[in-house]
């Protein structure tokens, strides 16, 4: 199972606090100060999307730990 996503995006423009991003034929508008401060339009940038393992299992625990209280089986 693949963990990780690597996508590679370019920087087209800015549009006020907005950073316009194009990946293949898709337009995603994200938040200019996520973006490097050096970052200007014309710009390649990588975006490394992963799953934290961690944090999914520490959330199934507060789940199973929340339906139990719920329940009532827990004190």
């Amino acid at each position: 199972m693949k963990l990780t996503k690597l996508l590679n995006l370019y920087l087209d423009r800015f549009e006020g606090n907005f950073a316009v991003l194009l990946i293949d034929q898709t337009q995603i508008n994200l938040p200019r100060k996520l973006l490097p401060e050096e970052a200007s339009p014309g710009d390649f940038l990588s975006l490394d999307i992963r799953i934290d393992e961690n944090k999914k299992r520490m959330s199934a625990s507060e789940i199973t730990r929340l339906k139990k209280h719920l329940n009532g089986s827990e004190g």
